[in-house]
Parts: C-alpha cells; structure tokens; sequence
C-alpha cells in the first residue's frame, strides 16, 4: 500500500507499478523497505534503512525513488551524508535492488571485521 496523503503531485499508475516491483525485488533478497509512500516531486519513493552496532553507530539508509516521469533514482547515505546518487532505467529494478542490498552488504562486512 502506497501513503499518498497531503502529496500534491499524485503518483502514476506506471510509478505505482514499478514501485511495486522494486519493494518485491528488495523483498526476494531479504531487504524489508521500512516505508513506501507517494513522493513529493511525484512518483513513489522507497526508503530502507540499517543500523550497525547495538548503539546505532552507523547508520545507512537506501532511498529509492520511483519518478513519474520514468526515471528511478536510488540515494544512498551513511549517518545522514550522502554516499552515492545514481539514476537508472525503469526497466533495471533488479539492478537497483541489487545496488541496495550490496550497500547494506558492505555495513554488515564492516560490522564482522
């Protein structure tokens, strides 16, 4: 269920859609989205996030955004700063799944040294 309260900008049925497949494709490799709600700027956005260490040390939250204008644009931060930005096709949802799950991945490697 996509959050499309007090957004002016309501997302398109083809947004929807593709947001729909990128939650399920972070589902398929064990990444939850913590929340998926209409954007803003119009589209939907995905938000997931992880914590390193029992006392949040380390934060890292991917943002996806599903525009309706056809792009998807993933943001990836680390404590609040802005790691990486990349734009893709709406065709390469899996490849944008796999872009957050190796940034989460890379946390936990750091976590077990």
């Amino acid at each position: 269920m996509i959050a499309e309260d007090r957004v002016e900008i309501k997302p398109t049925e083809e947004a929807k859609r593709v947001a729909g497949l990128v939650a399920e494709e972070l589902r398929l490799v064990s990444v939850e989205p913590e929340r998926v709600a209409a954007s803003v700027v119009g589209g939907v956005g995905i938000t997931c996030r992880r914590v390193l260490g029992s006392g949040a040390t380390v934060e890292r939250e991917a943002y996806v955004e599903i525009l309706n204008r056809g792009p998807i644009v993933a943001c990836l931060e680390e404590d609040g700063e802005e790691v990486s930005i990349t734009k893709h096709d709406p065709k390469e949802v899996a490849e944008v799944a796999e872009l957050v799950v190796l940034f989460f991945a890379s946390l936990c490697d750091r976590e077990s040294q």
